[in-house]
């Protein structure tokens, strides 16, 4: 019987079968070459390999895979590096412990962690470089996530440095029902000056910081500060915006630490009110000169603080009292009143930020830059369980 004849389309595709489907195409009409960018005569097999055997045609490929390296080469150099979850997690711990990245250059500890690890070691300049800003990164997305849809208190306060800058940090709380919420350190700064402008525009950008969609203004319920004139008047300028929020200038200030258990965590509203009451009915029993003026000073310090006097009402209600007060903030709602119950009236947390500052910045890390310093100590002054 007669041999079936192969069809002109079939015979072409077998061609680019062979050869390659990068180096040859086919319509099912001609063959083409797609390195040479030419019509291939087709009729016979040793016209292709003729053609596919030119040194044009050879030029062409070597010129093609070189476009495809240096392709494959730009891709990974625009690609975002994927980091080892060991240097970040190394970092973190560093960074933690307060304990200075420049220390993995030292032998004893480099090797014991290289002994144990059994990981390679990374160099301070790439943890620095590469791991900080990730870490921070990552710290202030937790805290973000945390807070997102919780009411808060907010507490602001202002030191010098040894090297004679502003340093102003903002400490945040959580404004819990049934349990005391949590403290976290967002945001740290250092201002060419400190007045009541500086720590409102402060306020607003820490805030942004944790809210970039917009700040949630009513989330805002409590503001902790000391009775500096500069932070009274911040007060009562953004209290404009955050309607809900009262100011209140730290009760362990005004007691000269007289109060000092008033600055222990997770102390109930009721609790820290009582405390400050029992201080100043053991002072209005003083008869003598010197008690008589400590008396004065701690009633006009008390009466100046407005913050507090709502804070006593609110701990009232929460008790169950009944109350009549006309100069109650009638932007408060009873869900509000709620969250309290465990709300601070020092501002302590933010002084222990500080502290752990001074401790950052020790003699022999002058050169430490405001950015990594905030990095450093905002990683440092957050936990998350």
């Amino acid at each position: 019987m007669p041999k079936n004849k192969t069809s002109t389309s079939a015979h072409l595709r077998t061609f680019v079968s062979e050869f390659g489907s990068d180096i040859l195409s086919t319509d099912g009409y001609i063959l083409f070459c797609k390195i040479c960018d030419v019509k291939v005569a087709a009729d016979k097999k040793f016209t292709v390999e003729q053609h596919v055997s030119r040194q044009k045609h050879i030029n062409g490929i070597d010129r093609k895979n070189l476009q495809t390296e240096k392709s494959k080469n730009q891709s990974l150099l625009t690609q975002p590096s994927r980091k080892c979850t060991f240097n970040y997690d190394l970092c973190q711990a560093l960074l933690s412990a307060n304990i200075p990245l420049n220390k993995l250059s030292n032998d004893c500890f480099r090797n014991f962690l290289e002994k144990h690890a059994n990981k390679n070691i990374p160099v301070e300049s790439t943890l620095r470089k590469s791991y900080v800003a990730q870490c921070y990164e990552e710290t202030i997305n937790n805290i973000k996530k945390y807070c997102e849809n919780q009411k808060l208190w907010i507490s602001i306060d202002e030191t010098t440095d040894v090297e004679g800058r502003y340093i102003t940090n903002v400490i945040i709380g959580t404004l819990e029902i049934g349990c005391p919420g949590k403290i976290f350190l967002l945001h740290m700064e250092a201002p060419e000056k400190a007045n009541h402008t500086s720590i409102a525009k402060l306020l607003n950008k820490a805030l942004h910081l944790l809210w970039p969609q917009g700040i949630k203004y009513d989330n805002i319920l409590l503001f902790l500060s000391d009775a500096a004139p500069y932070m009274v008047k911040a007060g009562k300028g953004i209290k404009i915006m955050y309607s809900k929020m009262e100011h209140v200038t730290c009760l362990a200030h005004g007691l000269h630490r007289v109060a000092e258990e008033v600055q222990t965590f997770g102390l109930s509203l009721q609790h820290s009110i009582k405390i400050v009451q029992n201080v100043e009915n053991k002072i209005q029993q003083a008869e003598n000169r010197v008690g008589q003026d400590i008396k004065k000073k701690l009633k006009s310090v008390l009466d100046k603080n407005t913050g507090y006097k709502t804070v006593t009402t609110i701990s009232k209600i929460l008790n169950g009292e009944n109350v009549t007060n006309q100069n109650f903030p009638d932007d408060l709602n009873n869900s509000d009143i709620a969250h309290f119950q465990f709300a601070p009236i020092t501002s302590v947390d933010v002084e222990r930020s500080f502290s752990k500052y001074k401790n950052l910045l020790s003699d022999n890390r002058r050169s430490f830059t405001i950015e990594n310093i905030k990095h450093a100590l905002i990683v440092q002054c957050n936990k998350f369980d």
